[in-house]
């Protein structure tokens, strides 16, 4: 019996589903390197300066790791740096933070990393995406596997955001 409803279950495709729900949660980290929080306070508000949190942590000492963040064009760098360099103490965490600004309505996608160069022929990495989604509707923060794009009606998605052909009034304080 349970042979054929496991087979009735891989022909309907809800055990491929199941796989890769369980697959999506799981971090890409496959090294003792991993971002352990990523955090925006207070809401990304349009022309308003907002602090982009970053932290990670190691099981083992790193020597020489990169804290990189990039930023979309609707996202603009207030202070701080994108990049950040330096060691780690293992379980000791390394916070990073910049103040962004968002600059116009857009579904802004963030892409945060860490890696560690042991050698010239080992390295540990891990990397997070946050979306930023200003609309009509408000302001929502999306980390990662939570994230689940919009179809507005007969146009793109929203993760799609077109640039201005002219670049808008620069809002941020």
């Amino acid at each position: 019996m349970f042979h054929k409803n496991f087979l009735d279950l891989c022909r309907q495709g809800w055990l491929f589903g199941v796989l890769l729900l369980l697959l999506s949660a799981c971090n890409t980290s496959s090294g003792p390197l991993r971002i352990t929080d990523i955090s925006v306070h207070p809401d990304p508000v349009i022309g308003q300066t907002a602090t982009l949190h970053v932290e990670v942590m190691s099981t083992k000492d790193e020597p020489d790791i990169t804290i990189w963040i990039e930023l979309p064009p609707g996202v603009k760098l207030m202070s701080g740096n994108l990049m950040w360099e330096g060691s780690l103490s293992a379980n000791q965490p390394q916070s990073h933070e910049v103040d962004i600004c968002v600059l116009y309505e857009g579904d802004w996608r963030l892409d945060i990393g860490a890696y560690s160069i042991l050698s010239t022929t080992s390295s540990y990495e891990d990397s997070e995406v946050l979306h930023i989604i200003n609309s009509g509707d408000g302001v929502r923060v999306a980390y990662g596997a939570d994230y689940h794009f919009t179809q507005p009606p007969g146009g793109m998605p929203l993760s799609y955001t077109p640039l201005p052909e002219t670049p808008p009034k620069d809002i941020c304080p």
